[in-house]
This record gives C-alpha cells, sequence and structure tokens, in this order.
C-alpha cells in the first residue's frame, strides 16, 4: 500500500530525529497515531524546523483504507536545498537552465525557509484470489521569500495475485504530475 513514486518524494523525511510519537490501540479495525519530531537548527534569525503527522487507519478483514498527513518546516540551511532539492527544486530545474538553477541553489543554501506538506490515502480490498490496491497523494512546497507553490498530484492501482504461500505476484501503474503555480511540466 505504499505508492510507487520517487519524483516527489525526494524530500520526504520518513526517520526524523527527536520524535515524540503516540501509537493508539487498535479498535475495532481501527487505529492512528501521531508524531512530532523536534528540530536541532534553531538560530538567531530562524525558528527550528519541525515535523507533525498524522495517520489513521483501518484494516478489518479484506479491507484496508489508510490516511496520513505530514508537514514539515524547513529551517534555511537543513531545509531541502542543503541536501538532494525536493519537489521546490525539481520545478525550479525545469524551469531554469543548470547554471541558474546552480547558482539559485547555492544563494538560498543556509536561507531556504518553507513548509512541505504530504497528503496520502491508500486502500486494497482482498478478493482471495487476487488483491486490489490504490491510493493518492498530494504534496505541495512553499517557501518563504518565494512567490508561488508547487504542486505535485500522484495516484497509483494495481493487483497483486498469491501464487504460493510466501510468493505474490503484482502489477501496478503510477502517475506524478507536478504543477508550479497551477502550470504543469
Amino acid at each position: 500500500n505504499v505508492a510507487a513514486s520517487f519524483r516527489t518524494w525526494v524530500g520526504y523525511e520518513d526517520n526524523p530525529n527527536n520524535v515524540i510519537k503516540y501509537v493508539s490501540p487498535e479498535f475495532n479495525g481501527f487505529s492512528g497515531s501521531l508524531t512530532y519530531a523536534l528540530g536541532e537548527d534553531k538560530t538567531n534569525a530562524n525558528s527550528a524546523s519541525s515535523i507533525f503527522s498524522l495517520g489513521a487507519q483501518y484494516a478489518n478483514g479484506p479491507i484496508y483504507v489508510g490516511f496520513a498527513h505530514q508537514s514539515q518546516k524547513q529551517n534555511g540551511a537543513n531545509g531541502v536545498f542543503s541536501a538532494v532539492p525536493g519537489v521546490f527544486g525539481a520545478a525550479l530545474g525545469v524551469i531554469l537552465n543548470d547554471a541558474d538553477y546552480a547558482a539559485l541553489k547555492n544563494e538560498f543554501r543556509d536561507a531556504v525557509q518553507g513548509k512541505t506538506t504530504y497528503n496520502l490515502i491508500n486502500g486494497s480490498y482482498d478478493f482471495g484470489v487476487a488483491k486490489v490496491v490504490g491510493g493518492y497523494n498530494q504534496v505541495k512546497q512553499t517557501f518563504v521569500g518565494v512567490a508561488g507553490n508547487v504542486k505535485a498530484n500522484e495516484w497509483n492501482l494495481g493487483v497483486e495475485v498469491p501464487l504460493a504461500a510466501n510468493i505474490k505476484a503484482s502489477l501496478g501503474y503510477a502517475s506524478s504530475k507536478l504543477k508550479e503555480d497551477g502550470v504543469e511540466f
């Protein structure tokens, strides 16, 4: 039940440090979690980075449905420009030529502040002879001092067929569309 896209999830932080997390017990198939990660990169000019995420799922019998939301607040040098560019960096790389993009990346390396949000819903239904899976993800990035935003819409569909007790064959399709201020590229 994971979307098969690496185009826009480049800046996704799946294992942050300094985490406070609550995972609920299961109630008739329903469960959830809340997570907050405290950043250690506070400066005199910038507040600390942080990550907040929540998840909810229903898993009972052949049905699975899950929703997850994550909000990542970037602060300067530890934002997406300091490592591999995320959605925003990918968008700039397409719009600007390589030299301009490299110059912009270096100029803002220690100053970029912004926010990235992920909203994902996934589900599956197991018919016994085959399991159908699907999901939808939306990623949005905005940066302080940079007009506009970059948004990605992703979806995936697939089927999984058991061949033996521990062997399954699967087939899937995923799509990712990237837009800057509503213009797709």
